[in-house]
Formats: C-alpha cells, sequence, structure tokens
C-alpha cells in the first residue's frame, strides 16, 4: 500500500488535545521513533475509525505496530477493550477489531515510576466506580473457559488499583517541562519496537 510503507508505528491516542500536541510537535517523523501515524477517535472510537486501522495493518507491506495512550480510569480500558475485542452489542464487529494493539499507558506503573503525589491524582466519580464494577463482573471480558481475554489481563487489574485508590488520571499527568509527554511516549514506543524487532 503506497503512502504508508514507510511507517514503523500507529499510535492511537484517546484524547483530541493530546493528538494535536503532537501533531504540532511532528512527533509522527520524530527522529529516534518516527515515522508513525497519529490517530484519534476523540474518545470511543467509532466503527470508521476501526476499519481505517484494520484495513492499514492488513494492508501494510510490512509489519506495524500498533499502540494505544489512553486515560487511566474506567473508560480508558473500555476504549482499550473496544479497540482489542470491540462492543458486545455489534457482533459484526469482528473485521474491525485490532487484537494486536498494544496497551502502553497509562499505566499504574507510569504514576508510580514517574512519583506523582496521590493528590496530583483526580478522584473516582460514582460514575467511574459503576462502569469499573460492572466490567469487573461481566463475562464480556473473558473467554469460553472463564480466563481474562488476553490484552485486557493488565487493564483488569489497573481497574483494581484505581477502585482501591479511589483515583484515576489523565494522559497529562505524563506530561513534564517543556517536552510534555515526549521523553515518556519515546521511551515506550522504543521499547516496544524493539519488543517485536521493528
Amino acid at each position: 500500500m503506497t503512502g504508508v510503507s514507510h511507517l514503523r508505528w500507529i499510535l492511537v491516542v484517546e484524547k483530541e488535545a493530546t493528538f494535536k500536541a503532537l501533531v504540532e510537535r511532528g512527533f509522527h517523523q520524530h527522529p529516534v521513533v518516527g515515522p508513525g501515524l497519529l490517530v484519534t477517535a476523540k474518545g470511543y472510537p467509532d466503527l470508521a475509525t476501526r476499519y481505517f486501522l484494520r484495513f492499514l495493518l492488513d494492508n501494510a507491506h510490512t509489519p506495524i505496530q500498533i499502540f494505544g495512550l489512553f486515560d487511566w480510569d474506567p473508560d480508558g480500558i473500555m476504549i482499550l477493550k473496544c479497540y482489542l475485542y470491540g462492543s458486545k452489542n455489534l457482533a459484526q464487529e469482528h473485521c474491525s477489531i485490532v487484537p494486536e494493539m498494544r496497551w502502553i499507558g497509562v499505566k499504574a506503573e507510569d504514576i508510580t515510576t514517574l512519583g506523582h503525589a496521590h493528590g496530583e491524582l483526580l478522584p473516582l466519580s460514582m460514575r467511574d466506580r459503576a462502569i469499573a464494577a460492572s466490567m469487573l463482573a461481566s463475562e464480556e471480558w473473558r473467554n469460553d473457559t472463564g480466563e481474562m481475554l488476553p490484552g485486557l489481563q493488565e487493564g483488569i487489574a489497573d481497574l483494581q488499583r484505581m477502585l482501591m485508590l479511589g483515583r484515576k488520571a489523565e494522559i497529562q499527568i505524563l506530561g513534564y517541562g517543556d517536552d510534555g509527554i515526549e521523553p515518556w511516549l519515546v521511551k515506550k514506543l522504543r521499547n516496544g519496537l524493539e519488543h517485536r524487532g521493528l
């Protein structure tokens, strides 16, 4: 497929503001990890976005690694699940799922590693708690033998941490200084690309 044959990665970003900041800084052409493609669905993905990603991955001449960057909250974990497995409401979504997506953050380990104080995290709302509890109880996250679906184990563990702490975090918590989230993002993408040998 012409036009994307040079890509090493695709980064799906939940937040439009973070997406715009990365585009404005030319992150898709970063000298260490580029070239790549930045994509956002501005929150929960529609079918068109997922079909687009599936098309790119299926028609690339060389393997492209796809990464997901979402808020550390129940909606972020649900968005990850939507890309990986679709939603329970639409059975015909199978041709638009992206099970090879690798979740790079925001994760509990990022918050711990960056040394964020408990006060910098946002409180979970009642809605957040209800969504998290529903997700943890749902069979939709498990296969026929009752095991957690691949790619979701870490997300479920993080959901439990959120409930235990009563806190959540947005992508912006990763940013510090003039460079914003770029140093963190370069490290995550570099590790992901090296892991796949790309």
